[in-house]
């Protein structure tokens, strides 16, 4: 927390605000008190007099005495003009507020706590939204209950197939919004609160400007058939996919399929599959295969190449999820579905969810058992080699921790006159994870290696530690265990820890420290 703290002469210490308005947050006085009431916990610590029982003429009074108002009002010879404007508009402001109870509390809560809203109307406007929110969350299920009935009721195979596994999707979807809303009521509504009543309070918020995901768009919850094209032109101005979205959806195909045929054409689909499977021992792995399919699919055998496509890519899938640390034998037991599920965890809408569940299922399905119509032959030849294209491009983002880490390697090695050494950091929170041979980065590792060892590094550690945050100290904490790990014998551990002192570990402090670490990674392929 890196709240601002005030002399105080009734105590002898420094008034800690942030401690101030956490107690009052735990108390669960926060999120029923106005500015007048919050800025009176303050200023009872801070001043002389009991701040609770004091007129309003007492506690300014008692208060300018506080800030040595008298000495703040007098000139100063020699003074520069900037300074002096600086100093007169701190005059002018508070002598404004003194005048104003109401305007007075305002300025001592935004003064000392940074507060610029009272944390009870952003609770209370909260809660309205959560309860709006759970009350839409009801009616969704209701009305997905019902289709899951009269489905099952009607008994039709290919509802059963295509529609039935949709609903029962939203319908977890919902049960596991609402579950959160409630959880997010019960435990977190109060710091939420505090989080967005603030301008700038603490280092890291605990939240951001969002309660929980299901406020990101509500209607992505509400059942819908998945989209087959939303995987597949990812960078495309959303007014330009909406055009091809009317085309695909026309009842003559042919212009669409032109425009497919086209858009592979002029940006080089094939080739570009071709040139990432160079740059990730994952594709690397797969060449020969892949190769060989691109090859079927430039001389023409569209159905060889949907046949064969579909493998590929859970194979890609089957492999980023060895990457990420799930068990090859276990695996190997696992469908497509479990797979995506578990990359879902990892990627959220990256992954385009819904389509890999639902649609690309039964289009793979469709082509195993022959049932292509000839007008659909090369329409689905070339979708799935845009899904290829994608997959492969799935391999390369910095949500998986292994290409965090080369990303952390190349960043660092670039600059090395003045090293950032917040990526060894970083690259410290990967200590875990091998890069192989395949990308002919064993110097720059070696030279991050080595700079774990130097003098600079370890001022840069005691700089960190030195700016009193308790986030860091506790990020810090963490990250010198994993030094230890690695050098067992380094004695600056020891000298650390001294400097950190006793600490009662906080893994959320942790994380945030981590999350810092990590917060400007792009998308990386």
């Amino acid at each position: 927390m890196n709240m601002t703290q005030i002399a105080s002469e009734k105590s002898g210490q420094e008034v800690n605000s942030g401690k101030i308005l956490d107690d009052l947050l735990e108390k669960g006085i926060l999120s029923k008190s106005d500015f007048n009431q919050i800025s009176k916990h303050l200023l009872n610590e801070l001043l002389d007099i009991n701040a609770f029982d004091a007129d309003f003429n007492e506690l300014t009074k008692s208060y300018l005495e506080k800030i040595n108002f008298s000495e703040l009002k007098k000139s100063i010879p020699g003074e520069h003009k900037i300074m002096k404007d600086v100093r007169k508009g701190k005059i002018k402001e508070i002598t404004s507020v003194i005048s104003d109870e109401k305007s007075f509390h305002k300025y001592i809560c935004r003064k000392y706590f940074n507060l610029i809203k009272e944390p009870k109307e952003v609770l209370l406007e909260t809660f309205m939204d959560a309860s709006n929110d759970l009350k839409k969350i009801d009616e969704t299920l209701l009305g997905i209950r019902s289709k899951i009935e009269d489905i099952n009721k009607n008994g039709d195979a290919l509802q059963i197939q295509e529609k039935l596994p949709i609903f029962y999707h939203y319908k977890e979807l919902n049960e596991k919004a609402k579950e959160k809303i409630i959880n997010f009521l019960k435990n977190d509504i109060e710091r939420y609160a505090l989080d967005n009543s603030v301008d700038t309070l603490y280092f890291f918020k605990t939240f951001g400007d969002i309660a929980y995901s299901y406020r990101w768009n509500p209607d992505s919850y509400i059942p819908q058939r998945p989209d087959a094209l939303i995987n597949k032109f990812p960078e495309m101005p959303y007014p330009e996919f909406k055009k091809v979205r009317e085309l695909y959806k026309k009842e003559d195909g042919s212009e669409f399929n032109q425009y497919l045929a086209d858009y592979i054409t002029e940006n080089d689909i094939v080739l570009a599959v071709g040139d990432l499977i160079e740059k990730h021992h994952l594709l690397d792995m797969r060449k020969e295969i892949i190769d060989e399919a691109l090859t079927i699919y430039e001389n023409g055998k569209k159905i060889m190449f949907s046949n064969t496509v579909p493998s590929i890519i859970e194979g890609i899938f089957h492999d980023i999820c060895i990457l990420t640390g799930s068990d090859d034998n276990i695996l190997l037991n696992e469908g497509f579905q479990q797979k995506v599920n578990r990359l879902e965890k990892i990627y959220g809408w990256e992954l385009h969810y819904e389509y890999y569940s639902f649609k690309f299922r039964l289009i793979r399905n469709k082509v195993a058992h022959g049932r292509l119509e000839p007008t659909e032959i090369s329409r689905t030849a070339d979708l799935l080699l845009l899904d290829l294209y994608h997959a492969c491009k799935l391999v390369f983002h910095t949500k998986l921790k292994f290409n965090q880490k080369r990303f952390v390697i190349e960043e660092f090695n670039k600059d090395l006159n003045e090293p950032n050494y917040k990526l060894i950091l970083e690259y410290l929170l990967n200590s875990d994870i091998e890069i192989p041979v395949f990308y002919g980065l064993q110097q720059q590792i070696q030279v991050m290696e080595s700079t774990l060892s130097s003098d600079k590094f370890w001022e840069y550690l005691v700089d960190e530690l030195d700016q009193k945050s308790e986030i860091k100290r506790q990020g810090i904490n963490a990250i010198v265990k994993k030094i230890i790990y690695k050098i067992p014998k380094e004695n600056r551990c020891k000298e650390l820890f001294k400097k950190i002192g006793k600490i009662e570990i906080d893994h959320h402090l942790t994380e945030l420290y981590f999350k810092s670490l990590t917060k400007h990674y792009y998308k990386g392929y």
